[in-house]
């Protein structure tokens, strides 16, 4: 499937960093050119496994992600709608045939105190889970599976996205997402000027080495 039928915007970042924050602002954001097809695949849904037994981003199935990007942009070329696919998750720059599909890549940067405070608020403050529990878990298995695993992707982004300033990248991460949406179905859309690494990759990008990215801070 030609990728100028769809956009697909991957949003990645360690647990509890504010993806789905950024990936809603960039879906109303969006909502207001009318006549695109927003979808969303959390990573989360495609999870085959439990986190707690498989610190790794091999308990995601990425291969039926995939499959349902394929989908979704058939649907839309049947329907001959503008499509746009969002995916947040913690591994969603991880998968290399997953961030050539992609048109954008971000990051959502946050320290690890607030993403652990968020995680707190969230599952022992509002919803009565254990806090022993939730800090054992935390130690065993989100704090060395970021480091590891997802940090490191990081280096895979186009944008970096603090997540204490996420509102004031939104636009200008919409602004490189409109003309791929405004512009006609097999049009060739021009780029590489502004966002040099929109929709491409190095193959030999070493992602210990060098900042490759946007860091918007």
């Amino acid at each position: 499937m030609d990728q100028q039928n769809s956009v697909v915007v991957l949003i990645a970042g360690g647990h509890s960093a504010g993806k789905r924050t950024v990936c809603d602002e960039i879906r109303d954001n969006i909502k207001s050119l009318g006549g695109v097809s927003i979808k969303t695949i959390e990573l989360d849904q495609l999870e085959r496994q439990p986190w707690t037994l498989v610190s790794s981003p091999t308990r995601f199935d990425f291969k039926a992600l995939l499959r349902k990007i394929d989908e979704l942009e058939e649907e839309a070329l049947k329907e001959d709608t503008k499509l746009m696919i969002l995916i947040p998750g913690l591994y969603s720059l991880f998968d290399r045939e997953l961030r050539q599909r992609a048109s954008m890549k971000v990051f959502v940067d946050c320290d690890a105190d607030t993403r652990l405070n968020r995680w707190i608020t969230t599952d022992v403050l509002k919803n009565g889970n254990s806090l022993t529990e939730l800090l054992d878990n935390y130690l065993k298995h989100a704090r060395p599976e970021f480091n590891e695993f997802i940090h490191p992707t990081k280096e895979f982004a186009d944008v970096v996205l603090p997540s204490e300033q996420s509102h004031l990248g939104i636009s200008l991460i919409c602004d490189g997402i409109t003309p791929m949406l405004t512009t006609k179905w097999g049009e060739r859309i021009i780029h590489e000027t502004l966002y040099p690494r929109f929709g491409e990759e190095d193959p030999d990008l070493d992602i210990y080495k060098g900042q490759e990215y946007y860091e918007l801070n």
